[in-house]
């Protein structure tokens, strides 16, 4: 790859990061009189806090899948060289 080709690489990426970061911050303001919040009737129900044990258990064992996943094809392409 040539210098040019370079910049011109990092030149889009550049207008793409720009491009977010303004729409990020670009929120629409939504004036109090053109919409009224009307309060809720019912209450919310109260949810209770307590977690359960071995919750993340699924989590773990895909965090484990996904290594094998990634490591064994790496292992077995440097055993062939």
């Amino acid at each position: 790859m040539n210098t040019k080709h370079r910049l011109g690489i990092v030149f889009l990426f550049a207008c793409l990061v720009l491009l977010l970061v303004v729409a990020s911050f670009n929120q629409p303001v939504i004036s109090a009189s053109a919409h009224q919040i009307q309060a809720q009737a019912t209450p919310i129900p109260i949810q209770d806090d307590t977690s359960v044990i071995g919750s993340t258990d699924g989590i773990l064992i895909m965090g484990f899948v996904i290594m094998f996943i990634v490591i064994v094809p790496v292992i077995v392409y440097k055993k062939k060289k």
